[in-house]
């Protein structure tokens, strides 16, 4: 190390192609140690490695002649294959220095990489190229949160939905390790950054850069699911699970327009990606009926009061809120007087605890309330298979208590159960304990759970009914329905629906 700074120091580049020569000279002398089993260890151990490979990269991307051709590839990819496990801040510290001293000047040189990959995208060098530069952007996910936030930020996720413009390259031309690491690579580096918290945000940013036009079109040259890398995980794992915001549904829906054309083609019709493609419209579809029913009302959201001894539903201007914990909300100060003396003096601090992590979630307000709206929807929709749940778990718990999931992480669609309580976690139950007490039945909590990028979140959106009769109605069936067939039981579940609701409301 010393010797190549004091090789720099003492023989300095006059000349644009002098300075490119001589770091990538560095650079090569530095790979072959890397190369050798007995030195790489102690190479990646000395400081100042990764900073030379670094100033290398900078150097070739910076450099105007020959930017869009081979040549330049090649330059960029030399250093890039040396600037992998970054496992720590003061790793990552080094190549920050080397790539010009700021994260905009490193969030530049990563953008150009790509876009000089991409422009060469028929050349198999441009694979060549990709493969570190994406490597190098897996391993940074984890060694700086601050920088990749800063990526996202920069519009990252446009660059790694361009890099899958590689896959058009023929297979017979590249070969099947270039091959895999078109499918695999390009596509798990931008799954992997879809899932940094809130995956919603950088989906729609995907959807927006061409990304399911770019998924049919590269279908072409797919002939076998196995050859199809990350692209069945991503239409039928990572797109559907972003369905529960409504700036997603209507980019997709748009989406799906525009390529109705293309996905009729006859090579689509052979694709191995077609019955993804399909399962995924087929719930967009869904869910914008959902979305269009909502924005026709004009978006309302009612409310009720928190007052469990009040039946009042209507509009939120109607409703007042709690000004410490911004949950309860109130249709006068008697009943929030009322409430407080019930008990919301000891569940005023959790509830602000979870509005608080609710807003650190990502979610506009607006996509709040689209979310209530799908699950009342959902709820709606399945009424008779949750209804017929609960009963089953009357029936073996008579004094147990429960909420109902709504699982929107799975690939399939939302998927409901009726769980005990004590698994709903600490944190999310303490504060409605009371609630369901005084509610006599005219509350249920309904925990839905939605992708906070990798993770799934819990959130709860309790149903509020007017009366208690339908829930009496389940208590009084839950004792007689032991040896009754399926059809049966629905059957005593729709009656119990059909005369419940006239005087019933249900919001969530």
């Amino acid at each position: 190390m010393e010797l190549l700074y004091l090789y720099y120091d003492c023989v300095p580049p006059r000349t644009a192609s002098e300075v490119v020569a001589t770091h990538l000279m560095h650079s090569q002398i530095i790979m072959k140690f890397i190369q050798h089993p007995s030195t790489a260890r102690e190479v990646f151990a000395a400081k100042g490695v990764r900073r030379i490979l670094a100033a290398a990269w900078a150097t070739t991307v910076h450099q105007s002649y020959d930017a869009h051709g081979p040549r330049m590839l090649n330059s960029t990819t030399l250093p890039l294959l040396g600037l992998y496990d970054i496992k720590g801040l003061e790793n990552f510290t080094e190549v920050v220095d080397g790539g010009g001293g700021s994260y905009d000047a490193l969030a530049f040189m990563i953008k150009k990489s790509i876009s000089q990959a991409v422009m060469n995208s028929k050349s198999q060098l441009a694979v060549i190229a990709i493969g570190p530069l994406l490597l190098f952007l897996q391993d940074i996910l984890k060694a700086s949160p601050d920088f990749r936030a800063y990526l996202l930020s920069r519009g990252i996720i446009s660059s790694l939905v361009s890099t899958l413009d590689i896959d058009g390259i023929p297979q017979a031309t590249v070969g099947v390790p270039a091959r895999q690491i078109n499918v695999e690579l390009c596509a798990a580096t931008l799954m992997r950054y879809l899932d940094v918290p809130p995956g919603y945000t950088w989906t729609l940013q995907a959807l927006q850069a061409g990304l399911l036009r770019r998924i049919i079109t590269s279908s072409v040259n797919i002939t076998t699911l196995e050859g199809a890398g990350k692209y069945p995980d991503l239409l039928g794992a990572v797109l559907p699970r972003s369905l529960v915001s409504y700036t997603v549904i209507t980019e997709m829906r748009k989406d799906f327009l525009e390529l109705e054309a293309l996905a009729r083609t006859e090579e689509f019709a052979h694709s191995p990606l077609l019955g993804h493609w399909n399962a995924l419209r087929a719930l967009v579809h869904q869910r914008a009926q959902v979305l269009d029913a909502w924005e026709a009302s004009g978006r309302l959201s009612s409310l009720a009061c928190y007052n469990m001894k009040c039946n009042k539903v209507d509009g939120r201007e109607s409703f007042r809120r709690c000004s410490a914990c911004r949950t309860a909300a109130y249709c006068s100060r008697e009943c929030q007087r009322a409430n407080w003396i019930d008990g919301h003096r000891d569940e005023c601090g959790v509830l602000l605890s979870a509005h608080l992590t609710f807003t650190e979630i990502g979610l506009h307000y607006h996509e709040k309330n689209f979310l209530r709206a799908l699950v009342h929807s959902d709820y709606q929709r399945l009424r008779v298979q949750i209804s017929m749940a609960t009963l089953q778990f009357l029936a073996q718990n008579p004094d147990g208590l429960f909420f109902v999931g709504f699982d929107y992480t799975g690939i399939n669609g939302v998927q409901c159960s009726v769980v005990p309580m004590t698994q709903l976690g600490v944190g999310l139950n303490i504060p409605h304990w009371g609630r369901l007490a005084r509610a006599g039945g005219r509350l249920t909590l309904h925990a839905v759970k939605i992708d906070h990028g990798a993770k799934g979140t819990n959130t709860l959106f309790p149903l509020r009914a007017t009366t208690s009769q339908f829930y009496d109605g389940l208590v009084g069936l839950a004792g007689g329905i032991r040896g009754l067939q399926p059809a049966q039981v629905e059957a005593l579940v729709r009656e119990l629906i059909e005369t419940t609701d006239k005087e019933n409301t249900e919001i969530h």
